[in-house]
């Protein structure tokens, strides 16, 4: 079965974990409203946020593609599996997509109109994997 999911961090094109995708189609950039970007680690969380935006792209994958990543992203442990509207240019597509858990721990925010991207000490993309 295929469905649609949207990706802000390190599933997105250019990063680590885009591999992953690598057999799935991408659909094109879109923007969850009422969610915010925190930094994790070295990738990010959206976490529920009235009135902030994040950025990220809509991919149609498969059921075995969908369980890699439910993998990756530690499911019920960091992350839940939400579904919410996606603004595109084409209008709103009904999207997975993984929630970090939010404890009330409290990290640096993302803010702006961009997409987030991991970068090193010396503020260069780090470019990991295929």
């Amino acid at each position: 079965m295929k469905q649609i999911i949207f990706v802000y961090g390190t599933l997105m094109k250019g990063q680590r974990n885009n591999h992953l995708l690598k057999d799935s189609v991408y659909l094109g950039d879109g923007v969850l409203n009422d969610y915010m970007l925190y930094e994790v680690a070295t990738f990010p969380g959206a976490v529920k946020r009235v009135g902030s935006k994040v950025y990220g792209e809509l991919y149609e994958v498969d059921d075995e593609v969908k369980k890699i990543i439910d993998i990756l992203e530690d499911v019920d442990n960091l992350y839940r599996y939400v579904l919410e509207d996606v603004v595109t240019d084409d209008g709103i597509v009904r999207a997975g997509l993984y929630e970090f858990i939010d404890r009330g721990i409290k990290y640096p925010v993302f803010m702006g109109d961009e997409k987030w991207k991991h970068v090193d000490q010396d503020n260069k993309d780090i470019q990991i994997g295929s």
